[in-house]
Formats: structure tokens, C-alpha cells, sequence
């Protein structure tokens, strides 16, 4: 799976510190994720990015 994104800023900018993300078709979960304490690291990418 892929996500398009225009900049590796605004990626950075639309994530949180807690995220849930879940993918199903028809009903039937094929994916399920999620990220908590992430702050940090977001934080440390958007140092990288400049």
C-alpha cells in the first residue's frame, strides 16, 4: 500500500503522536495498524527534512 504525498514535510505534518489505521474489503480486515509515542520521532524526520 502507498500513499501520495506532495512533500515529506506534509507527511510528517499529518502524522500524530497516536495513530490507528485500518484497511478492509467487504467486510474482511486485512490490515490493522497502529503507532502510539511517536512524537519524538516525528520530530526528529522533520529535523532531517529541512
Amino acid at each position: 500500500m502507498m500513499f501520495a504525498v506532495p512533500t515529506l514535510t506534509a507527511m510528517l505534518n499529518g502524522m500524530s503522536d497516536t495513530q490507528r489505521f485500518r484497511l478492509s474489503d467487504h467486510g474482511k480486515m486485512l490490515l490493522d495498524i497502529q503507532w502510539h509515542s511517536a512524537a519524538p520521532v516525528i520530530e526528529k524526520l522533520k529535523q532531517c527534512a529541512k
